[in-house]
């Protein structure tokens, strides 16, 4: 669900909007991060993605794993996940000794499989492909049989 709060992805999808061909690349986070070991795995994979065929106004979106050992394992192409975060905030102390509220928060169960939470939890590089048509088309025509009266 990241996908709608996501900076990378609405960046990536300005381009692709523009008729770009137009990949997001996130690193997840742990620890150190370091972007070299990431942007070579991400180039790879982009690479991989133009040879396949990646057209102008298609978006991907990619998700490297945190390094550790064995990792990465792979990729995945695989769907986003629509795991909701419960949010909680952490009280914390900021350099000046005021009392400031850290947003935090961990995904609501684990049980969705095959998607790019699941995958990416598994140590594999995830590439989901995006579109920007969020339309319910079964309500869409649902809703088309009410006779709305104003």
């Amino acid at each position: 669900i990241n996908v709608f709060y996501s900076g990378t992805v609405a960046a990536a999808a300005e381009g692709a909007f523009f008729g770009i061909p137009s990949v997001a690349v996130s690193a997840e986070h742990a620890g150190e991060l370091g972007f070299e070991e990431p942007a070579r795995l991400a180039r790879k994979i982009i690479e991989q993605l133009l040879q396949w065929g990646l057209a102008g106004g298609q978006l991907v979106s990619i998700n490297i794993p945190a390094p550790g050992p064995g990792r990465p394992r792979g990729v995945r192409v695989v769907r986003v996940s629509t795991q909701t975060i419960e949010d909680r905030f952490e009280r914390q102390t900021d350099p000046q000794g005021r009392p400031i509220f850290w947003l935090t928060g961990d995904f609501a169960g684990t049980g969705e499989q095959d998607t790019d939470l699941s995958a990416l939890r598994e140590g594999f590089i995830t590439v989901s492909p995006l579109r920007f048509d969020l339309t319910h088309y079964e309500m869409l025509a649902q809703m088309q049989q009410v006779p709305w009266t104003i």
